[in-house]
């Protein structure tokens, strides 16, 4: 009787071991699918098959040449490109495109910004229209 019991308690703690490893591997496979993905999905946005990718939102952030945006509660942070051109249109500039500065975006305007994204998968404006003023 000692011994069926010895057994089924081994046999049990197999089970328990061979199936904790088995999860193991799985989450590790769904791991490595996604970084797979991810990485994927990096090199296809940093391909030259696509020259942009616009994002629109409110500046909520100025940090140096950083920028973070934020719509519908979303926030994402860019760099501005040295040589971006930046633009003001419609009735915040008077019916008339204007060409500004990095230096007057202002906390609370309302961007559409064309973004690229580099190898290393960070977003970078190519340029940026100011559409509304707060």
């Amino acid at each position: 009787m000692k011994k069926i019991i010895i057994i089924s308690v081994i046999v049990l703690a197999a089970v328990v071991l061979l199936a904790s490893a088995f999860l193991a591997v799985v989450k590790i496979r769904q791991m490595a699918i996604k970084s797979h993905d991810a990485d994927s999905l990096y090199s296809l946005l940093s391909s030259r098959t696509i020259s942009s990718i616009t994002a629109n939102g409110r500046v909520r952030q100025i940090n140096g040449a950083e920028l973070t945006i934020e719509n519908a509660g979303h926030k994402i942070m860019f760099s501005v490109l040295e040589n971006a051109p930046i633009y003001m249109l419609g009735a915040v500039s008077g019916g008339m495109q204007k060409k500004l500065s990095f230096g007057e975006i202002k906390e609370g305007d309302q961007l559409n910004v064309s973004l690229k994204i580099d190898e290393k998968g960070n977003s970078q404006a190519q340029s940026v229209i100011i559409l509304d003023r707060q």
